[in-house]
């Protein structure tokens, strides 16, 4: 695959923003994504199992074939398996059905009413599709690594890329010096790339197994280039710091509203789709389900990451003031009693803050859904 399809754009942190907390270390993973939906009238970015891509490591995913993200310049086809018609979404948003012109349409699209239905579900299937990344957006907590196996940013597998092919011999003539010697220079540049790539992957196995074998600056190394195999949608900045090997503290500065998207696809008059800002509830619920799961989600990394960790302290600010950061959510977790809410699934489906109770989880919210102050753990 190619990460060149990626559309990421620097959008660096503030350097107020950037504030130096409670822990010596300090990382910036993540940036804003230019593809995040919906800005256009673009279905969402997704892989080749159908499902968004943000939150997930990029040494997962497969890109599906017919994903595009440049702006839409023809219509988006979709099939309709009932009646085996087709419907097209014009530059506009209108959903229009296509009948083939030597065939008769068949079923439910010969009445109106039918038809009219079949061009409202297609259009509420295409808003669903437009809006996965931003329904995803609080679902950080969703491709959590497990706990038992310790995580590395590549699997270890052998070279993709297949060596050059020799010069074809032709009948009753001889390769010429000049095949020989290009194919020779384009082994060597083959042999080149390979050499890089198993050296590439014999550092990430020496630097797991010195986390694993709790080295501070193995485990630091680590963690990060975990949390940097993670396509975050915007970027996230954390202070974190180790107590021995057996326990990590960290704090991470949650993305104010402002920075998610705060518009959504929906379905208007005459079945015509549109882009249009979320309302305030819907944006706080966003914002707040998308808290808990950058937490959750940074708790479930470091104990993936690091195997001598027992205890992971995550916290969660929000933008200083006069220079010292407002916590609005923070979580102690013991290993023991994660590993049992990963298998049982607490940690990967429903929402993101049941997880809390059980874990002890420090947070207020007003009526509204706003954060409001705490005390922290650590």
């Amino acid at each position: 695959m190619s990460h060149g399809k990626f559309d990421l754009a620097d959008s660096p942190v503030a350097a107020s923003e950037l504030v130096s907390t409670r822990y010596r270390h300090s990382a910036l993973f993540g940036k804003r994504v230019r593809w995040l939906p919906p800005h256009r009238l673009i279905p969402s970015f997704a892989s080749a199992d159908g499902q968004c891509v943000i939150y997930r490591r990029r040494s997962q995913i497969q890109l599906a074939e017919a994903t595009d993200t440049s702006p839409l310049g023809h219509p988006a086809n979709f099939s309709i398996t009932a009646t085996g018609l087709r419907a097209r979404m014009d530059e506009f948003g209108f959903v229009r059905i296509d009948r083939p012109t030597r065939v008769e349409p068949r079923g439910p699209a010969n009445d109106l009413d039918q038809q009219h239905g079949i061009e409202r579900e297609v259009a509420e299937a295409v808003c669903r599709q437009m809006n996965q990344h931003v329904d995803a957006i609080g679902e950080a907590y969703r491709y959590t690594p497990p706990p038992t196996v310790q995580l590395v940013p590549l699997s270890a597998r052998p070279y993709a890329e297949l060596p050059p092919p020799p010069p074809k011999k032709r009948p009753g003539s001889h390769r010429t010096l000049d095949e020989i010697n290009a194919y020779l220079d384009e082994r060597a540049a083959w042999l080149k790339r390979r050499f890089a790539w198993e050296n590439g992957q014999r550092a990430i196995r020496e630097l797991s197994e010195r986390a694993a074998a709790g080295h501070p600056a193995g485990m630091s190394a680590h963690l990060v280039s975990c949390l940097q195999d993670v396509l975050w949608p915007v970027p996230i900045f954390m202070n974190y710091s180790f107590i021995d090997s057996e326990e990590v503290r960290i704090d991470v500065r949650v993305p104010l509203p402002s920075e998610l998207p705060d518009r959504e696809a929906t379905v208007g008059y005459g079945h015509r789709i549109a882009v249009k800002p979320m309302t305030p509830v819907r944006q706080a619920m966003l914002h707040n389900r998308h808290a808990f799961g950058l937490v959750v989600r940074l708790i479930g990394e470091a104990f993936a990451a690091l195997p001598t960790i027992k205890r992971a302290i995550v916290s969660g600010y929000q933008m200083p003031t006069l220079g010292l950061p407002s916590y609005m959510i923070s979580v102690m977790a013991e290993r023991r009693i994660w590993t049992m809410l990963y298998s049982e699934k607490w940690i990967t489906e429903g929402p993101p803050e049941r997880a809390m109770r059980p874990l002890g989880g420090r947070y207020k919210l007003t009526g509204l859904g706003a954060f409001t102050p705490i005390d922290p753990f650590g």
